[in-house]
């Protein structure tokens, strides 16, 4: 149960949150280098899934780097192009965390909602309006805008008392930036944050199916 009376605001990473799209990030990364052996392209995995808040323009120039491409910037944009590309359609067609279009409408209603994200700003605008939930966030916000920035812009714009807000996510990129701009969190469990469970305690859900008073 989470009583809407004690937050003016309600602010939620997107992937692993929202939906459960990691998985499909991971593949279109998987995609985007596919001519690599199979264990590189495991490390690129695995790097991608514990380090979900990492920008893409972060993880791509180190990838071209583990594969062997010379580093340019040309290049890294055609990667980055082709990865958006690839990733649209895969993110759009993921499963949603259970409950969380509900609890969007019923807490839109009562409190501000706004959305922060590491994905690239228009991307993020164009994938909400695919999956018709945009018009429930007072605000979106997504790359090159970092996490932290993001929270801190959203507090001071909109004059709201950090500790009448909660911010939703499920990486520990999400658990710092919620702590240095003193909001409360709450963490989504999934299969890749069981390294923040102790630290997290009981602000801990697996979906959104509970009840909102």
């Amino acid at each position: 149960m989470i009583n809407l009376d004690k937050y003016e605001s309600i602010i939620f990473d997107f992937d692993g949150v929202i939906l459960d799209s990691l998985n499909a990030k991971g593949e279109a990364f998987i995609e985007l280098f596919s001519d690599q052996p199979k264990l590189l392209l495991e490390k690129i995995l695995n790097h991608h899934l514990k380090n979900g808040s990492l920008p893409r323009s972060k993880k791509i120039p180190l990838y071209m780097k583990w594969v062997g491409i010379p580093h340019s910037r040309e290049y890294q944009i055609e990667l980055e192009k082709k990865f958006s590309e690839i990733v649209f359609e895969k993110v759009v067609q993921s499963e949603w965390v259970p409950g969380v279009r509900d609890f969007l409408s019923v807490s839109s209603n009562f409190v501000l909602v706004f959305l922060i994200t590491a994905t690239p700003k228009s991307e993020i605008e164009r994938v909400l309006k695919r999956l018709s939930i945009h018009q429930y966030f007072s605000s979106i916000h997504g790359f090159p805008e970092n996490k932290t920035a993001a929270l801190k812009s959203v507090i001071a714009s909109w004059r709201l008392n950090p500790h009448r807000c909660v911010f939703f996510g499920d990486t520990r990129e999400d658990f710092k930036a919620a702590a240095a701009s003193g909001l409360n969190f709450i963490l989504r469990k999934t299969d890749f944050n069981s390294d923040m469970f102790a630290e997290c305690r009981s602000d801990i859900i697996d979906n959104f199916l509970f009840d909102v008073v």
